[in-house]
């Protein structure tokens, strides 16, 4: 299980940001609550004055589909190096 605490989450129920505590357990969000305890199964990441995402992927990516154009081989479009 993977405990990130105390970050600033940004879910699909709320326009603003919340405070909380997201437990993931076999890859899915288990929960979200204001505080949740920690046990000695999970490994916790403190995520104090960061953004958290959950659920988040990739806003915009190119990587993997301009392989093809001209230029050098992994150059993937306007990806940063």
């Amino acid at each position: 299980m993977l405990l990130i605490q105390n970050g600033l989450l940004y879910t699909m129920e709320s326009e603003n940001p919340i405070a909380a505590d997201l437990l993931i357990q076999d890859g899915k969000i288990e929960k979200i609550a204001g505080h949740i305890d920690e046990t000695e199964q999970m490994h916790v990441i403190d995520a104090s004055g960061k953004r958290v995402y959950p659920g988040f992927i990739d806003a915009h990516s190119h990587i993997g589909i301009s392989e093809e154009k001209t230029g050098v081989k992994g150059d993937d479009c306007n990806e940063g190096k």
